[in-house]
C-alpha cells in the first residue's frame, strides 16, 4: 500500500506537471516490469501495485482532462442550469470577476465531485453580487481562459470565461454552516470594534472569509504570520485541543469522544466553506481518530503519504495548488525535523515550549524555503523570530476567539496591532 501510495503521487507530479505523459508511463511500466520478472522477484506484489497505481492515475488525469480542458463550451445552453456564485467577487477594473458553477437536476453526486462545470464569469461591478447568489446569464459569450488566467485558474478546476453584460439576481442560496458562518461574523461586528471585528472572524473562519486590511495582511505575510489567519490545520488543533479537554472534564469514554471529535472536524470543515487547507488537515485528524478508534498505532510519514495519495486520486488537480504544497511540506518537515531540532536545543536555557515553537519553526522554514524563494520571489527574514515572538500570543487569540470571549480578546487585539 505504501508502495502505491508513493507511485499515486509520483504519477499524479508527473502526468500534471509533465510533458510526453504517455511516453513516461510507458517507460516506467517497461522498466518495473522487467524489474519484477528479473532481479527483483521478491517484490513482485509492492512492485506490482505501483504499477497499477501509476497507471490509474495517469487514465483518471486524462479522463477528467478531457472533459473539464478540452470539452468545447461555446454552444452550451445556460438556461438548463442553476448558476450559483461558488467564490467572493472581486473587482478588477470596473468589472466583477467570480466563479460559478452550473448544476441541474440531471447531475449526480459522482459528476459534481469529479466533473463540475465550473466558470469564470466577468460582468459589470455595479450588481453587488455575493457568495452563494443564484443569477442568470442572458447574452454572454463563452471563450476559453488565456495565460497567465488559465494558470491561476487550473486549481479550481476553471478553463472557460463567461463575458457577459446581462446578469440577473435570483435569489441567495444558504445551508445551515452559511448560517452559522454569518451568526459568527455578526457576533464579533456587534461585540468588537471593526478591525478587531474582521481579524477575530478570520481566525475561526479564514481571510477569505473576511476582508482584513489589505496593509495588515502584507504585514504579516512579511512576519511570516499569515498561517493564522488563514483557517488551516493550527486552527483545527486548537479546536481539537479544546474539545478533548472537555469530554475529559466530563469523563466521557475515548471512543465517544473520538466520534464527537470527528463530527466537530466534519463540522467546522463545513463552516468554513470546505477551504482546502482546513479539508487536508481534516482528513489528517479524522484519519488519526479513526486509526485511534480501532486501536491502531498511527505511523507520521506513513499516514502523510496515504492522505496526499487518496487527495490526489480524487482531486488530481490539487497538485497546483500551493497551499497543498506547502501544508504537506510543512507536515513532513514537523514529521522528518522536529525531534532531532529538539535534541540539539536541549542544552538552551529556555522552557520546554519555546523550544518546540523553535524547533517546529526552524523545521518548516528549513524545508519551505526553496517553495517560498520560488513563488514569491523573497525570503522572509523576521519568521522565525515573529514566529517565537507571537506564536504563544496568537494561539491565546485563537482559543478566546473560539470560545467567543469578546470582552477579553478587543484589548489583546488592540494590543498586537499595536506591536505588529
Amino acid at each position: 500500500m505504501f508502495f502505491a501510495a508513493i507511485a499515486t503521487i509520483l504519477g499524479t507530479i508527473y502526468f500534471v506537471l509533465g510533458d510526453n505523459r504517455l511516453l513516461i508511463a510507458a517507460v516506467a511500466s517497461f522498466a518495473l516490469s522487467t524489474l519484477i520478472l528479473t532481479t527483483l522477484r521478491h517484490r513482485k506484489k509492492e512492485l506490482m501495485l505501483f504499477i497499477t497505481s501509476f497507471l490509474l492515475v495517469f487514465f483518471n488525469y486524462n479522463l477528467r482532462a478531457e472533459s473539464l480542458e478540452y470539452t468545447e463550451y461555446k454552444n452550451l445552453d445556460l438556461s438548463q442550469y442553476q448558476i450559483k456564485i461558488i467564490q467572493h467577487p472581486k473587482e478588477r477594473f470596473f468589472k466583477d470577476e467570480f466563479v460559478v458553477e452550473l448544476t441541474s437536476p440531471k447531475t449526480n453526486f459522482i459528476e459534481k465531485l469529479f466533473l463540475t462545470k465550473r466558470f469564470l464569469v466577468k460582468a459589470s461591478s455595479h450588481q453587488a453580487l455575493i457568495k452563494n447568489d443564484i443569477i442568470k446569464i442572458e447574452d454572454y459569450q463563452i471563450e476559453k481562459l488565456k495565460y497567465p488566467q488559465n494558470k491561476i485558474y487550473k486549481k479550481d478546476k476553471v478553463f472557460y470565461e463567461i463575458k457577459s453584460k446581462k446578469i440577473r439576481y435570483l435569489k441567495h442560496q444558504e445551508n445551515i454552516f452559511n448560517k452559522l458562518q454569518n451568526n459568527i461574523k455578526a457576533y464579533y461586528q456587534a461585540s468588537l470594534n471593526k478591525e478587531n471585528a474582521q481579524i477575530a472572524s478570520s481566525i475561526i473562519l479564514g481571510s477569505r472569509s473576511s476582508k482584513l486590511d489589505q496593509g495588515f495582511i502584507s504585514t504579516i505575510r512579511k512576519l511570516g504570520l499569515g498561517h493564522f489567519f488563514a483557517a488551516s490545520g493550527f486552527h483545527l488543533l486548537i479546536l481539537t485541543l479544546i474539545s478533548n479537554w472537555l469530554f475529559n472534564l466530563l469523563k466521557l469514554n475515548f471512543r465517544i469522544s473520538s466520534l464527537l471529535n470527528l463530527s466537530l472536524v466534519f463540522g467546522y470543515m463545513a463552516i468554513t466553506d470546505f477551504s482546502p487547507s482546513i479539508v487536508r488537515a481534516g482528513i489528517f485528524i479524522s484519519a488519526y481518530l479513526i486509526l485511534n478508534l480501532l486501536e491502531r498505532k498511527p505511523v507520521g510519514i506513513r499516514l502523510l503519504v496515504y492522505l496526499a495519495a487518496i487527495m490526489l486520486v480524487i482531486d488530481p488537480y490539487s497538485i497546483f495548488d500551493l497551499g497543498f504544497q506547502l501544508s504537506y511540506l510543512a507536515t513532513l518537515a514537523i514529521l522528518i525535523w522536529t525531534r532531532p531540532i529538539q535534541e540539539k536545543l536541549k542544552t538552551l536555557a529556555l522552557p520546554q515550549y519555546f523550544k518546540e515553537i523553535i524547533s517546529v519553526s526552524l523545521s518548516v522554514q528549513i524545508l519551505l524555503l526553496p517553495v517560498v524563494i520560488y513563488y514569491f520571489d523573497s525570503l522572509q527574514i523576521w519568521s522565525l523570530i515573529a514566529n517565537i515572538i507571537f506564536t504563544p500570543v496568537l494561539s491565546l487569540l485563537t482559543l478566546l476567539s473560539f470560545l467567543g470571549l469578546s470582552f477579553i480578546i478587543e484589548p489583546f487585539l488592540n494590543l498586537f496591532r499595536q506591536v505588529i
